[in-house]
């Protein structure tokens, strides 16, 4: 669990919309919690081909209060000084001490 001082990272969490249109199926992300105060802990990452398709592996993960309901494939996008920074994406979702009191959102590079 991070103690004081140790979230050290500002993250927007965006939602993911599908949208179906004639003959594609686009996703627009769309900002679901602003400004959430996260303990950035980067780790190594890389991909894995599993027959036709690649699997994304953890890049980065974020330590966040508890916010119900956030779901794998959601985004994360880090802030710096102007708003605006890295993307991730949630490769899954973790109760870090099982009793509701902090996430690590385990993330991927977006695709």
């Amino acid at each position: 669990m991070p103690g004081a001082g140790q979230l050290n990272a500002l993250i927007d969490i965006l939602k993911g919309f599908q949208d179906v249109g004639v003959g594609e199926t686009t996703t627009d992300y769309k900002l679901i919690h602003h400004r959430v105060p996260a303990q950035q802990e980067d780790v190594s990452g890389g991909q894995t081909r599993r027959g036709h398709q690649i699997e994304v592996t953890v890049k980065t993960v974020f330590v966040i209060p508890w916010i119900e309901g956030i779901d794998p494939h959601w985004r994360v996008r880090l802030l710096d000084g102007k708003d605006t920074g890295p993307t991730f994406e949630i490769v899954s979702v973790i109760d870090r001490t099982g009793m509701r009191r902090w996430l690590e959102l385990h993330c991927g590079d977006v695709r």
